[in-house]
């Protein structure tokens, strides 16, 4: 079975494919991004953040009052729901969007992590004992602003970006709009509680191990986190060199798309490029199944009806032993937790007795280790990662769940869980091997209300990563309105 689209006789998305299987000319980025919506919206996919670009650019409609919209529904509700923990009055959004006259993103709200810096807005990192206004925006945050795009406001994270629940006794826990009563997941849950309550269109965030990915698994978006050198870093804390990447919460991966152009002007056409060689030959992928035993039997089984739904779509899914070493974890915590610690020290040793007791757990942790395990630790990552890329070249992508468990009750989500690795079970060995990876929702729903969430791990590159993840987005889309079931939105 092929790709499930039609390309309408005439349209342009037929006119820029045709265009792609011809001379390798460049394509102006706005002319692919109309034609990846007009290729999504044929397969019946949202795409918010592409709409409005078209909204600005095609239609001629006036980017201050799109983002004036945006801004009075996320400061009204958002720290309603404590997503978020600053924000943009409305009026100063639209004369921001008014000033910046035109640019690819025009129109475009967003929301940035708080442990990344944006001029403006004030970073707490999530903490009742630090906060500094920035002087310069980080790189990221400062190139998606020259694209056209507006930031409205700084987004909720678990404490020091250093938790996997986002149960934060500074800021409050954000809601979790897919299952009320459970976490939102982190470190990125007030981003992914901001888009997945529909509250804003995207934020900007960072994945060391699954911040970005774990959330927008347990609130049902898209977490898109590439490789460590894809989008630019600096400006944010705690830095894990080789390890943690800025990335996007959105919801869906075509607007990632949108995003992305405002660094790579040439992603839209690559990800056209990749969907149109997909046409004719269906994505190859390794389903782990040495990974799954440990998936908690909700989850492995709403996991396997969205590998079905892949299958029915035309997919080649193997199941088959991935091999990761036994190690790889314990070499990742080390690599991170001691970059955390040397960032944070001097915050640590002054504001110990202030902090939760899973990040106070996780720095002593990190301070009891000896100086040398860290250069170990690199060492031994980097040789898995050698190791393993030859076994990943022969497919597509690695499909898992996104989290072997469902979304925790908060009340249950205590230091012990947040310190440990159990959400993180599949996400992290993604950083750890510095390869892009991506959770969607998937096609059945879990006892609690949120769809199961999906990950895709490829060796191929972002672009590759971006195109696969609308093929599965559509190939789960036909049986996502139904599914596992149960106790949907009980908290």
């Amino acid at each position: 079975m092929g790709v499930p689209w039609a390309l309408s006789p005439g349209s342009l998305a037929e006119r820029l494919a045709g265009s792609l299987a011809g001379a390798p000319a460049s394509v102006d980025p706005l002319e692919a991004l109309l034609a990846l919506l007009e290729r999504v919206e044929a397969l019946g996919l949202e795409a918010p953040v592409l709409r409005v670009v078209r909204e600005v650019s095609v239609e001629d409609v006036e980017p201050g009052g799109l983002v004036e919209g945006q801004a009075r529904l996320l400061c009204s509700r958002g720290p309603g729901l404590r997503a978020v923990l600053s924000c943009l009055e409305p009026g100063r959004a639209a004369a921001t969007a008014a000033a910046r006259g035109g640019g690819l993103l025009s129109g475009v709200g967003v929301l940035v992590k708080d442990n990344i810096d944006h001029v403006g807005f004030p970073t707490t990192l999530g903490t009742g004992y630090y906060s500094v206004r920035p002087r310069r925006s980080s790189p990221a945050s400062a190139l998606l602003e020259a694209a056209g795009a507006v930031v409205l406001g700084k987004a909720n994270l678990h404490e020091l970006a250093l938790g996997t629940t986002n149960v934060n006794p500074h800021t409050g826990t954000p809601v979790n709009p897919a299952c009320p009563g459970r976490v939102p997941g982190g470190s990125s849950g007030g981003s992914a509680s901001a888009v997945a309550a529909g509250l804003a269109l995207a934020s900007l965030a960072n994945d060391a191990a699954g911040s970005i990915r774990v959330p927008a698994a347990f609130t049902g978006v898209y977490g898109f986190k590439p490789g460590s050198r894809y989008l630019p870093g600096g400006g944010a804390r705690p830095r894990a060199p080789g390890l943690g990447a800025h990335g996007f919460i959105a919801r869906s991966p075509a607007d990632v798309v949108a995003l992305v152009a405002a660094f790579k002007p040439w992603a839209p056409q690559a990800v056209l490029g990749a969907l149109e060689a997909y046409h004719g030959q269906a994505p190859r992928v390794l389903v782990p199944v040495d990974l799954l035993d440990s998936a908690e039997p909700p989850v492995r089984a709403a996991f396997n009806e969205s590998i079905e739904a892949m299958e029915q779509a035309g997919w080649r899914v193997e199941r088959g032993s991935l091999g990761l070493p036994g190690w790889l974890d314990r070499a990742r915590a080390v690599a991170t937790l001691t970059a955390a610690l040397e960032d944070f020290l001097e915050l640590y040793r002054a504001s110990r007795g202030r902090m939760g007791r899973d990040v106070a757990m996780l720095l002593e942790l990190a301070e009891g280790l000896p100086g040398w395990s860290y250069l170990r630790a690199r060492r031994l990552l980097r040789a898995a990662r050698r190791r393993l890329l030859e076994r990943l070249r022969g497919y597509d992508a690695v499909v898992t769940p996104t989290v072997p468990v469902e979304p925790p009750r908060v009340e249950d989500a205590d230091p012990r869980l947040s310190a440990s690795t159990r959400l993180i079970e599949y996400t992290a060995p993604w950083n750890s091997l510095d390869l892009p990876a991506a959770s969607l929702p998937g096609a059945a729903r879990l006892p609690c209300g949120a769809p199961v969430g999906v990950q895709l791990a490829t060796a191929h590159g972002e672009d590759r990563l971006l195109a696969l993840s609308i093929l599965a987005e559509a190939a789960m889309k036909s049986t996502g309105e139904t599914g596992t079931g149960g106790e949907a939105g009980a908290p």
